[in-house]
């Protein structure tokens, strides 16, 4: 969520005024509206959101569009295009964000030249469904919230970035902007949205090499500033940290990058490891180096405790949400935990802790667990 003050810039202005006065896009989306974009706030850095309505379907849809501000980025116009393809690959898959309507361009007119003839400029967009309903008060006002609730939604958290995973995606930039309720179930559902900086592990790389994280710096986790952002089998890792960032702030009033920052030298530390990592020459040198610096910086890289001063975690559930935290947020990725199956155990155990977790009405649910363990059944809290 970007609450910095901000201003559009004429063309993104021009975009925008243009898709809103079209009376039907694709010949089938109507009655466009920006909701990314507000007065005061803006959802998003790359893109502009809208609302229309699909006169095929008759429902509600959002119309994702690149930003008029980075049609010169070759890496980013390329991840746009991605993000369409991995969400065409993720089509009728429970949990998943749905695609409406693959990539298509949009050309509007930007000014005129010498001789009186328009200057048009394209760009992409594609439609997805529409899920209006967000997490940010669980986050936001916490202290609201208690902690059975909070624990359940992160349940329902890890069981859509568990989806993802099935098919081999990883988002790599999951945080509160990214979460959406699906409405109009008989159970909520939970699904990750904007996967913009997403990649599936067998993709091939945009870039020969990233030295700095694509996501929201935030919840990136240590070793995507050592130059190992474009590893895809690293991605799940990425991943993990994220989930332990986001059950941190279900629990503390203050933001994890900033407790993280005040209870370790977060920031020298991932400097210090970066210049010298970034000299490697290779993967295997960079791993070889990892290593030799996590012995270095061993006790100064713990993670800042979930107990922080205001916190709300319940005595009865400390040690299970604290086991779950630690493992997700490991400051070295060769140790992080990775079997989200195994977190929801523990989500589950912390829930029952904290009481009459036991009076619940349980509904089995039938879980493809990712091609390594076979098929169980698990339980969701609906």
């Amino acid at each position: 969520m970007n609450d910095a003050a901000y201003k559009l810039s004429a063309l993104q202005e021009q975009l925008i005024r243009s898709i809103e006065a079209t009376d039907q896009m694709s010949l089938r989306f109507g009655n466009l509206q920006c909701v990314s974009a507000g007065e005061s706030q803006r959802r998003g850095d790359m893109s502009f959101v809208f609302s229309a309505d699909d006169s095929h379907s008759g429902e509600q849809v959002a119309v994702k569009f690149m930003d008029p501000a980075y049609l010169g980025n070759k890496y980013l116009l390329d991840a746009f295009e991605r993000e369409a393809s991995i969400l065409e690959g993720l089509e009728g898959r429970e949990r998943c964000l749905q695609i409406v309507s693959g990539c298509e361009r949009f050309t509007w007119p930007v000014g005129s030249n010498a001789d009186g003839r328009q200057i048009l400029l394209s760009t992409g967009f594609f439609a997805v469904e529409w899920l209006g309903n967000d997490v940010d008060d669980y986050f936001l006002r916490q202290h609201e919230h208690d902690a059975r609730t909070k624990l359940r939604i992160f349940r329902d958290i890890l069981l859509a970035t568990e989806a993802i995973h099935r098919y081999l995606v990883c988002h790599r930039d999951l945080k509160i902007d990214n979460i959406r309720i699906r409405s109009g179930e008989d159970r909520r559902v939970v699904v990750i949205i904007d996967f913009g900086m997403a990649a599936r592990t067998d993709s091939p790389n945009l870039l020969p090499f990233y030295p700095m994280p694509k996501g929201a710096p935030a919840f990136s986790p240590p070793e995507a500033f050592a130059g190992f952002e474009g590893e895809r089998d690293l991605g799940f890792h990425s991943d993990s940290y994220a989930l332990g960032c986001l059950l941190f702030q279900l629990f503390n009033k203050s933001e994890f990058r900033y407790v993280r920052g005040n209870h370790t030298p977060y920031e020298t530390i991932t400097s210090v490891i970066r210049d010298q990592l970034l000299q490697a020459h290779d993967r295997a040198e960079r791993e070889k180096l990892w290593a030799l610096k996590m012995r270095e910086f061993r006790n100064l890289v713990e993670p800042p405790p979930l107990d922080w001063d205001g916190n709300s975690v319940p005595l009865s559930a400390m040690q299970m949400i604290n086991r779950t935290y630690r493992g997700l947020v490991r400051f070295d990725y060769r140790y992080r935990e990775l079997d989200l199956a195994a977190v929801r155990e523990w989500i589950d155990s912390a829930i029952r802790a904290f009481g009459n977790a036991q009076k619940q009405a349980l509904e089995p649910e039938r879980v493809n667990d990712f091609e390594t363990r076979g098929t169980k059944y698990l339980t969701d809290w609906g």
